[in-house]
């Protein structure tokens, strides 16, 4: 069984994107998120919401009825910090679409160019 660790940093805008795709070619495929990392760059307040998202769905132009679960919800995020939103770990499972498979991380700031997320992943499979 193959092993990978992964690392996606994005910077965020006011609509929706996707952060981390879990690995999808086979459903033995599991990713491990082990943090996921959020940083305000800006010398202003801001607010992050963050949440998992099923398969059914690409990872930019998320809509509400793709999310599985809300991670962080408006959270805000103090001038020039950083918060840690995962504290233990989240398990995505790879595989074929399925409704309300999670697979992927999405996320959005209240500014554009303010909050950098960076998600890392231990993932592991036949397919990775």
């Amino acid at each position: 069984m193959a092993a990978n660790y992964a690392t996606q940093t994005v910077g965020l805008t006011t609509n929706m994107v996707g952060i981390y795709t879990a690995p999808s070619s086979n459903n033995d495929n599991r990713s491990i998120v082990l943090s996921i990392f959020a940083s305000n760059k800006t010398g202003s307040d801001n607010s992050l919401t963050c949440g998992i998202a099923d398969t059914s769905t690409a990872p930019t132009g998320i809509t509400s009825t793709a999310i599985v679960a809300a991670l962080a919800n408006a959270i805000v995020i103090p001038a020039n910090t950083s918060l840690e939103l995962v504290v233990n770990k989240i398990i995505l499972q790879g595989g074929t679409p399925e409704a309300n498979k999670p697979a992927y991380i999405y996320a959005q700031a209240a500014s554009a160019s303010a909050v950098d997320v960076t998600v890392s992943a231990y993932e592991t499979g036949t397919g990775v």
